[in-house]
Formats: C-alpha cells, structure tokens, sequence
C-alpha cells in the first residue's frame, strides 16, 4: 500500500513538472535515445532510418496543425504507446517500445512508473516540437 501512496504522488510530481522537464531536459533525451533514429532528430521524420522504411515516418512538428491546431495529446500519448494503431509501429499489441512505454499490468510498480514516465515525458517533447 505504501509504494502504491509513494508511486502515485511520483505519477503526480511528474506530471505537474513535466512540459518543463521535456522541452530542453529528460523528454529530449528520451526522444532522442527512441524516436530520431525514425523521426529524425527535429522530428520532421527525417531520421537515419527513414530512408530504407517502406512507410515514410510521420513529420511530428505538423501534428497539431494537421489537426485544426491541437494536438490531441491522449492520441499521440495512445499512438506512442501502443494503444492506437500506428501502421509505422506495427500491431497494436506489440509497438516498436513495447514494454518500454507500457510494461505488463503484472509488472512491479517501479517498472510501471518508469514507463509511463517516460511516455509523458516524450508526449510533452513531441507537443513541444509543433510549429505554425
């Protein structure tokens, strides 16, 4: 009970400071480390993988204004994590990431914590990519 107490309030105190965090800090590096080598490190889908992919990767700096200027951010939260279909990240059941965003339900809690961390952390980064 205690480390569900302690590991709920970490979910928070991440949330609350997250847009900040992601912009220059652990979102950037994250998104670095997972996503550039598809998305390029702008994100405009330019990565060093692009070119020998059958489908091209998303310009993720263009998702809000493909989408009347928001950027729908429990889509693109769902879309990295697995929970909506992505035709790049194969099936829905099994993402590029994997376990890395969305760990098993019966996984330790600290494990848990850790990816949906990360998925928040990389959310908040793509967002903070978006241009006009």
């Amino acid at each position: 009970m205690m480390l569900r107490t302690v590991g709920l309030a970490f979910v928070c105190v991440l949330a609350a400071f997250t847009p900040a965090a992601a912009g220059d800090g652990a979102g950037k590096t994250l998104f670095m480390h997972y996503c550039s080598s598809c998305h390029g490190e702008s994100g405009k889908g330019d990565g060093s993988l692009a070119g020998v992919m059958q489908l091209k990767p998303a310009d993720l700096t263009q998702l809000a204004k493909k989408n009347g200027g928001e950027i729908g951010f429990l889509d693109l939260l769902q879309s990295i994590d697995g929970r909506a279909r992505v035709r790049g990240h194969g099936p829905t059941g099994m993402p590029v990431w994997g376990e890395v965003f969305a760990p098993r339900k019966d996984a330790p809690e600290g494990e848990q914590l850790q990816g949906a961390g990360k998925l928040l952390l990389i959310t908040y980064y793509v967002e903070s990519l978006q241009e006009e």
